[in-house]
């Protein structure tokens, strides 16, 4: 979670792509990149994820278009 906290740094940051995540849990910290409109998490993270956790955090980015979970 400490490299997604770093990226709430970046509030403009507009897409995201995330394979080969190393973290113990699903970054929650995600949520925080409000201006995000694409997001794609790799079949890693989301073996780390339950469905309600990734939904947690999809529900806070108002702009978010596209959500691509391999």
């Amino acid at each position: 979670n400490k490299e997604a906290t770093k990226l709430a740094a970046v509030p403009a940051l507009r897409a995201l792509e995330i394979n080969g995540y190393r973290g113990s849990t699903f970054p929650v910290a995600l949520s925080n990149l409000k201006k995000l409109r694409r997001l794609r998490l790799g079949n890693d993270l989301k073996k780390k994820a339950t469905i309600g956790e990734i939904i947690a955090v999809v529900e806070q980015l108002p702009e978010l278009e596209e959500l691509h979970v391999d």
